[in-house]
């Protein structure tokens, strides 16, 4: 499966930039919420994002299947990569929550971010974030 592309790309190759505008972003329109966003553009960015991240989680599952089939494939590598897909697969939400506030200023992503962030951790199980999160999802869906 090849990564999309990103159509950010095309303006920023760093990802820690790209990073680093999405949440200047996110600030300009708390601190302006009329502020004027090109749509067309956050949502190509937003797919791909959300693309990506089903990749990542693709390949995290697939590698943990891989060693629960057998106990001998489990290796010290096996859990650092997956470790580190996991780490990628945290970041990834952060982005899709800065992007679906950039889009959606009226939500507030960070609640959900919060509440799904301390569920994954196990500290929380919030069925009002994970319907609102889904709700929102399928807004989404229907642009």
């Amino acid at each position: 499966m090849r990564k999309p592309p990103d159509p950010f790309e095309t303006i920023e190759r760093d990802g820690t930039v790209r990073f680093r505008i999405l949440r200047a972003l996110s600030k300009l329109r708390v601190a302006d919420p009329t502020l004027k966003l090109d749509r067309r553009f956050l949502s190509g960015i937003t797919e791909t994002t959300l693309k990506n991240s089903f990749r990542l989680i693709d390949w995290r599952l697939a590698i943990e299947r891989f060693a629960a089939e057998d106990s001998a494939r489990n290796t010290p590598a096996l859990q650092l990569i997956a470790t580190l897909l996991r780490d990628k697969e945290s970041h990834a939400i952060g982005r899709i929550f800065l992007l679906l506030g950039l889009l959606h200023p009226r939500e507030n992503f960070d609640r959900i971010m919060d509440d799904i962030t301390l569920e994954r951790s196990g500290l929380l199980f919030s069925v009002d974030a994970k319907q609102r999160g889904t709700e929102l999802l399928a807004q989404y869906d229907a642009l």
